[in-house]
């Protein structure tokens, strides 16, 4: 699966409470070969270390924990290694698995708890970019939605849609004289018609899930489409090159990689304008901490982040303090297991009633495994799926965009 795949019902579900035990193994992976051989060898040996934990748990029966490897074992089946990207989440509990490659960075853990962690995959969904891309031609139009690492043809809203056969029309000398030659093909009522009938589609679309929208056709496509399309549907590029209709998937992965950079320049301009103006109105937070106390509070009403910026911190006195001192996060803990000193970081995280709850470091949060003690590896992803929580917009944009601010900043509701 993809994080395009990660809708909002489905990121709901995944947040349920479960039986314990519900594992959360993240890992971070390797693009491609020879270095992506090692992280299957990784998420056995994370699979191992989560079956000696559950071994050891006394309120584990020992059917619960055969059950939950199962699952696991079979999402090492699942993993294909061509479709590895910067991280890897798998979810199990004694019914199912789920595996999702992110591309973004995750830490090397195990959390056993009575839920799964989503923050990882929150912050991915947010950061990937998502996009519809509508391609048109005079008798035919395809729906695609897309990120930078991949694009689904859609069939919802009646696409694909091809046009209704028409009568054949009679020859007219008169009206070709007039004209100069045979009517266009884009001005005959029939073609507009078509074309009113994708505009009212895509529409819908827009409205059920409103992400930019993407144009790809021949010019004289996109002009008519533009004369139809409502005032409520904004187009975020376009592409003018005809015979897409029938083009593959990754023939327009490749087609739309300038543009999709083009439209991040700007979305990243179009923020640092919202936070300036931030600035001047005083409604303004920056860097980790500030932002982190005001998504906790409720009032960022915006966040943004730098799309590769990761780091771990240590809470100390109701504040973010960098982990180690010297600031240099990122890499602590990135040895061979995560944690710099060989060992697999495992989390377990028993509900309440279960005597004798076991965990590496001491949580502060209320919600198990969600907040994974004073050490956070991933205080990002967490600071954003708190801010979507909160129903603020949250906005990933260029690398050191936002240098001068910490690289995370916030517009204040208050």
């Amino acid at each position: 699966m993809h994080t395009g795949e990660l809708t909002a019902d489905t990121l709901s579900r995944l947040r349920e409470r479960r039986p314990y035990p519900a594992v959360t193994i993240t890992l971070p992976t390797h693009r491609h070969g020879p270095d992506n051989n090692q992280d299957v060898i990784r998420l056995r040996n994370l699979i191992a270390a989560t079956e000696r934990r559950l071994t050891e748990a006394p309120h584990v029966s020992r059917q619960s924990r055969d059950a939950v490897v199962r699952q696991l074992r079979a999402a090492v089946d699942d993993l294909d290694l061509r479709y590895t990207l910067d991280g890897l989440v798998v979810l199990a509990d004694e019914n199912e698995f789920h595996v999702w490659p992110v591309p973004r960075w995750v830490p090397e853990r195990v959390v056993i708890s009575d839920s799964w962690l989503t923050r990882n995959l929150v912050a991915a969904r947010a950061a990937e970019r998502s996009y519809h891309l509508l391609v048109v031609a005079a008798d035919r139009a395809v729906l695609w939605r897309g990120a930078p690492e991949h694009i689904d043809e859609q069939e919802i809203c009646g696409f694909p849609m091809s046009m209704p056969s028409v009568p054949e029309q009679n020859f007219d000398p008169e009206r070709m004289h007039r004209t100069g030659g045979p009517d266009s093909l884009y001005a005959q009522e029939h073609t507009k018609s078509f074309f009113r009938d994708i505009a009212t589609a895509v529409e819908e679309v827009c409205r059920k899930e409103p992400l930019p929208l993407f144009v790809a056709g021949l010019p004289e496509a996109l002009g008519l489409l533009d004369d139809v399309l409502p005032s409520t549907v904004e187009t975020a590029g376009r592409l003018t090159k005809g015979g897409l209709t029938d083009a593959s998937g990754p023939a327009l992965l490749e087609e739309m990689g300038p543009l999709l950079d083009e439209y991040a320049h700007r979305r990243t301009e179009q923020v640092g304008k919202e936070l300036d103006t931030a600035v001047s109105r005083k409604s303004f937070a920056a860097g980790l901490d500030e932002v982190w106390m005001a998504v906790r509070e409720g009032r960022a009403g915006m966040i943004a982040v730098e799309e590769h910026y990761h780091t771990t911190v240590q809470v100390s006195d109701g504040h973010l303090r960098p982990f180690p001192a010297d600031g240099e996060a990122a890499e602590a803990g990135a040895g061979a297991n995560g944690n710099g000193n060989g060992e697999v970081r495992v989390l377990d995280f028993p509900p309440s009633g279960f005597a004798g709850r076991r965990e590496e470091s001491a949580p502060v949060g209320e919600r198990p495994g969600e907040n994974l003690g004073e050490v956070r590896e991933d205080i990002v992803d967490e600071v954003a799926e708190t801010a979507l929580d909160t129903g603020a917009k949250v906005v990933f944009v260029e690398d050191d965009a936002l240098a001068d601010h910490g690289r995370l900043a916030a517009v204040l509701r208050y």
